[in-house]
């Protein structure tokens, strides 16, 4: 995923199994480090955690309750990153076949929001995401009446696409929850599409390289 600048962007790995600790440890996606307090720029949204410390950091020595050590990225979670000069990031991993299924929560009627992604490395519409079934409906039926529609970060303010939009592989963004039902949110495979020009927020020139190896067993 390229990244033509050094702002945050909210993305998803495209691949299973990418380790988070591997990610920051290459130097070419140029991660950028916080040195007072360790934190490495790639966090996900926590809501139980205290306001203003939401956003949970990677970090090898956590102290405070928005840091912890990341394993792997989850298929399906998104996360805010931040490089320290244009360049790539590259993520390494197998290519998700099924089926991702998140659960959304709320609490004591607070929705709480939570920021998820584009598990595939192809595009979703925004309409057939919203009405993808599982345990509790439809996508649309667990997200809150006021917010019918997934919102990403366009480097200003959080805005909300368009049903007709494409979610681009490697996007992040966030959705409000309406209840606590187990896997309340489905983002099924059958969804992917093949798309071109689709806008990677906040950027308008990004690309995605797929490289595909096949081992050999002799």
């Amino acid at each position: 995923r390229y990244i033509p600048d050094t702002n945050w962007h909210l993305v998803s790995a495209p691949v299973t199994t990418q380790s988070i600790p591997d990610f920051v440890g290459d130097s070419g996606n140029s991660v950028t480090t916080n040195g007072s307090n360790g934190n490495f720029a790639v966090s996900y949204y926590k809501n139980t955690n205290d306001s203003g410390f939401k956003w949970t950091y990677h970090n090898t020595s956590p102290t405070g309750q928005n840091q912890e050590t990341l394993t792997n990225f989850v298929n399906g979670l998104g996360y805010s990153t931040n490089r320290t000069a244009i360049g790539d990031f590259a993520f390494t991993g197998g290519m998700a076949t099924s089926d991702v299924d998140i659960t959304l929560q709320t609490s004591s009627g607070t929705h709480f929001w939570h920021c998820v992604g584009n598990p595939y490395p192809s595009y979703i519409r925004v309409s057939e995401l919203l009405a993808a079934t599982n345990g509790g409906g439809t996508n649309a039926d667990n997200i809150t009446t006021a917010n019918q529609t997934v919102y990403v970060w366009n480097g200003t303010t959080y805005a909300g696409l368009a049903t007709t939009d494409y979610i681009q592989p490697g996007q992040g963004f966030f959705v409000s929850a309406n209840n606590s039902t187990a896997s309340n949110f489905s983002i099924p495979n059958s969804l992917q599409s093949h798309q071109t020009g689709v806008t990677f927020y906040k950027n308008a020139n990004t690309k995605i390289t797929l490289k595909q190896e096949q081992e050999l067993l002799l």
